[in-house]
């Protein structure tokens, strides 16, 4: 076992438990929600700050595991999807300092973040010139910030392909599943697709 020097008093997140949620009132059960949402994001934040430095450290080599997306699965026993993402959004941080900066000071939200981040991924040149613009423009909610980066991101698409380009990219990928399931992916121009 890994003995470190334990943290300073002012580093411990406290949360006092609420013993009986139904025998509290509907303002104590609010104000335990809004206290466990703040440290919920405080420690979403830390995960992913600790993930992206682990991650570049190689520390699940250390472990005998092939990738952090492994170690994670068999010795923090994760769900492999949950995984991918957490992995996914701790490369990102690592690469979109403001970002994880706004992130980190409760400027956008966790969804937004990760809506951020995932963007990042997709279009990393364009994005990371973008990123401040794009920060200051983030909407008053998930779903107006989702909009915004579809708009952004159509308009960085349009710039750099054109029709032809299009055509070329264009594709449609089908497999069966094993519950009979058919299951697919696509990327079709404008006019096939809304045809599809």
């Amino acid at each position: 076992m890994c003995r470190t020097k334990p943290p300073a008093a002012d580093d411990w997140l406290i949360v006092p438990r609420l013993s009986d949620p139904e025998g509290a009132s509907a303002e104590e059960r609010d104000e335990y929600l809004m206290l466990l949402e703040t440290v919920r994001h405080e420690l979403e934040v830390e995960w992913t700050q600790t993930l992206a430095v682990a991650e570049d450290s190689a520390d699940h080599d250390l472990f005998g595991y092939p990738s952090m997306v492994a170690y994670l699965k068999h010795r923090l026993r994760m769900a492999g999807g949950r995984a991918g993402r957490y992995v996914k959004n701790a490369r990102a941080a690592g690469d979109n300092p403001a970002t994880l900066s706004a992130w980190k000071h409760r400027q956008v939200t966790s969804d937004e973040a990760e809506l951020l981040f995932y963007t990042s991924r997709r279009l990393p040149d364009d994005y990371s010139e973008s990123e401040t613009i794009l920060l200051e423009m983030v909407g008053e909610s998930y779903d107006e910030t989702r909009q915004l980066l579809d708009y952004w991101r159509s308009d960085v698409n349009d710039r750099e392909a054109s029709l032809e380009a299009q055509q070329e990219r264009r594709r449609l990928d089908v497999t069966r599943r094993r519950n009979g399931m058919i299951g697919g992916s696509f990327e079709l121009s404008e006019l096939a697709g809304e045809t599809f």
